[in-house]
C-alpha cells in the first residue's frame, strides 16, 4: 500500500486505534494508582570495586599468575568461604554470578567488582570476595607447604638417627674400619645438608606473606542511568502510555487491514477483478436510494459518477467491436459477483444517463428470482419477460409488454410472475429472440440480470449480449469472490468491459466528463483487460451475435 492508502486504513479502523489507547491509559493510571511514582528516590544500580595489587617479582617467593588468580576468584572455593562469611544460605554459584574479576597483568592489579541495586551489597560483595580470595591463597600455600614439606622432614630425620649411629660406630671401630665410616658418614652428612637447606626454602616461601595486597577496599557507586528512563510522575506516565498506545493501535489497524480481505479503493478491485474500473460510485443515501438519483439530482456527485459510468462503458465497448462493419454497441449486461452489490440501482441510473444523450433506453428485467428494478422505475411488476417467454411460442415478441416510464427515453420490461424454472426460461431460445427483438426498439438494451456466482441465469445470456459491467461494493466484495467471478466470466469468454464500484469513498468530485476518455486510455487497459480477454466475438451479420 502506498502512504495514501495506509492513512484511509488506518481511518477506516480507527476504532481499533482508540481502543488501543484506552487500554494503554487505563493501565498506566492503574499501575500508577496502586504504585504511586515520583514519591521515593529513582532505583539505581551501584557498583563497588575491591583493587588488589601484586607485590610479588619473578624473582620473588610472593609472585603471583592474576589471570590464574581472576579466575579463582569466582569458581570453587572462593565462593563457598564467601557464602559462609556473609551468612548466604542458597547456592554459591549465584553469587558468583554478582561478581566480576579483572586482571591487569602488566599493571599487576586485580579488580573484582559487584553490581547491585543495594549499595551495601555490592560493597560487602566486593570485599567479601576479596578477603576470602587472599585467606584462600594463603591456606593454599600453607598446605603445600605441609605437603610438600612433611617426605623431606622424614628423610632428615631418617638420615640424623644414622649420622648419629655412624658416629658412635667410628669411636669404637679400628683406624681403617674407622676411616670407611667416616667416609660413609660424610655423604650423608652431604645429603643432609642437601634437604635442609630444600625445608628451609619450603618454609621461607610458606612463612612468607602472599604478594597480594588490597590496596582498596570496595565502596558503592551509582552507576550513570543509561537508556529510556519511564517520567516519574503520573501524567508524564499517562501521556507516555498514550503514545504507546497510538503506535500500538497504528500496528492493530494495519494487521486489521491486512488480514481483510474486502475490497475497498479502485487499485484494490482493479487488482482482483483484474478489469479496469469504470467509475466510482460515493455511497447514495437511505432516503435518496428508492430514487435515480441521476434523474433526481442531475447535479449531484452521484450523477456525475454515473455519467463517466456511460462514457467508459462506451470507450470500453468500443474496443471490443470490430473496426470495419460499423458495428456499435447496443445490449448491455449489468451484473455481480453476488447479490447486494446494488446492481439494480447502477442499471436504472446508467439507463437514466444514457437517456440524457437522447438515446432511446430499453430496461430488460432479466433477474427472475428477485426482481427489483420495476420498483425504482415506478412500472407495473407484471406483465413482463416471463410472460413473453411463455406465450411468445417460439416468437420471442415484446409487444405489450414495454412499460414506459416518467424519465423520457427510457422504457422498462419487468420480469412479470415469478417462474418455477428462471434458469429454463432465461436459457431458451424464446430468451434469444427478445433480446433481438429489444435491439430493434431501443438504441441501448440493458440486461438486469442475477448475481454470477449465485445462480447460473446470467451466464446463459453472456452470448447474447455486446458488453458486460460487473458490480462490486467497496467494503462487502472480497478477492476470493471478486477472483471467482473473473474466473467464470473468463471460461466464457465473456465481453466484460469494466467494473463499476459502489459505496466508494471518493475525496470529492473525481468526475469530469470531458477528460473521461483520456483517463480510460492513459491507464493503458486494451480491450476488456489487462489480459485481452473477452475481445470482440465473431459475428455471422451486422448487429446480431452468434
Amino acid at each position: 500500500m502506498d502512504p495514501l492508502e495506509y492513512l484511509r486504513a488506518i481511518r477506516r479502523r480507527w476504532p481499533a486505534v482508540v481502543a488501543a489507547v484506552a487500554v494503554a491509559l487505563a493501565a498506566a493510571w492503574i499501575t500508577t494508582s496502586v504504585t504511586p511514582v515520583g514519591l521515593g528516590p529513582r532505583v539505581r544500580s551501584y557498583q563497588a570495586t575491591a583493587v588488589v595489587l601484586n607485590l610479588g617479582t619473578s624473582t620473588s617467593p610472593g609472585n603471583e599468575n592474576l589471570d590464574t588468580v581472576a579466575r579463582l576468584a569466582t569458581i570453587g572455593e572462593v565462593p563457598r568461604r564467601v557464602a559462609k562469611a556473609i551468612g548466604f544460605e542458597g547456592e554459591p554459584v549465584v553469587l558468583a554470578a554478582r561478581v566480576n574479576a579483572f586482571a591487569d597483568q602488566q599493571a599487576g592489579i586485580l579488580e573484582i567488582s559487584s553490581t547491585s541495586t543495594d549499595p551495601e551489597e555490592a560493597k560487602t560483595l566486593a570485599n567479601a570476595f576479596a578477603r576470602e580470595l587472599l585467606g584462600y591463597l594463603e591456606e593454599r600455600k600453607a598446605l603445600t607447604f605441609a605437603t610438600q614439606s612433611e617426605p623431606i622432614q622424614d628423610q632428615l630425620d631418617e638420615l640424623s638417627e644414622q649420622i648419629a649411629e655412624l658416629d658412635q660406630e667410628i669411636v669404637r671401630a679400628p683406624p681403617t674400619i674407622a676411616e670407611r665410616l667416616s667416609a660413609k658418614r660424610s655423604a650423608k652428612l652431604f645429603v643432609y645438608t642437601s634437604l635442609s637447606q630444600q625445608f628451609e626454602l619450603l618454609r621461607s616461601a610458606a612463612l612468607t606473606p602472599s604478594g597480594l595486597r588490597i590496596i582498596q577496599r570496595a565502596v558503592p557507586v551509582p552507576l550513570p542511568e543509561t537508556g529510556f528512563q519511564p517520567p516519574r510522575s503520573q501524567g508524564g506516565r499517562l501521556v507516555l502510555a498514550g503514545i504507546l498506545g497510538l503506535f500500538g493501535g497504528i500496528v492493530l489497524a494495519l494487521v486489521l487491514e491486512r488480514a481483510d480481505t474486502r475490497i475497498r479503493t479502485k487499485s484494490e478491485a482493479e487488482r482482483a477483478f483484474d478489469l479496469p474500473v469504470l467509475a466510482e460510485i460515493p455511497p447514495i443515501p437511505r432516503r435518496q436510494r428508492r430514487t435515480i438519483v441521476t434523474a433526481a439530482r442531475p447535479s449531484s456527485l452521484h450523477a456525475s459518477a454515473f455519467r463517466v459510468l456511460r462514457m467508459g462503458t462506451d470507450l470500453m465497448s468500443q474496443e471490443l467491436v470490430t473496426r470495419d462493419g460499423g458495428w456499435s454497441v447496443k445490449a448491455i449486461m449489468v451484473t455481480s459477483a453476488v447479490p447486494g452489490e446494488g446492481k439494480t440501482t447502477v442499471v436504472a441510473n446508467l439507463a437514466a444517463s444514457y437517456a440524457e444523450a437522447k438515446n432511446d433506453v430499453l430496461v430488460m428485467s432479466c433477474d427472475l428470482r428477485r426482481p427489483a428494478v420495476h420498483q425504482l422505475f415506478g412500472v407495473p411488476a407484471q406483465p413482463g419477460l416471463v410472460e413473453v417467454l411463455r406465450a411468445a411460442k417460439g416468437r420471442g415478441a415484446l409487444d405489450g409488454q414495454v412499460h414506459a416510464t416518467a424519465l423520457p427515453h427510457v422504457s422498462v420490461v419487468p420480469t412479470g410472475g415469478l417462474p418455477d424454472n428462471p434458469a429454463e426460461l432465461i436459457g431458451s431460445e424464446s430468451m434469444r429472440r427478445a433480446i433481438s427483438d429489444a435491439r430493434g426498439r431501443a438504441d441501448i438494451v440493458i440486461l438486469d440480470t442475477p448475481a454470477l456466482l449465485v445462480d447460473s441465469d446470467a451466464t446463459t445470456l453472456l452470448s447474447d449480449v455486446d458488453a458486460v459491467v460487473v458490480v462490486a461494493r467497496a467494503g462487502k466484495t472480497t478477492t476470493q469472490v471478486a477472483e471467482r467471478a473473473t474466473e467464470l466470466l473468463k471460461r466464457f469468454g465473456a465481453p466484460v468491459v469494466g467494473v463499476v464500484l459502489t459505496d466508494a469513498n471518493t475525496q470529492g468530485p473525481r468526475v469530469r466528463e470531458h477528460s473521461a476518455g483520456e483517463r480510460f486510455r492513459r491507464l493503458g487497459w486494451p480491450g476488456v483487460g489487462h489480459n485481452g480477454w473477452g475481445r470482440a466475438r465473431q459475428r455471422t451479420r451486422t448487429g446480431v451475435p452468434r
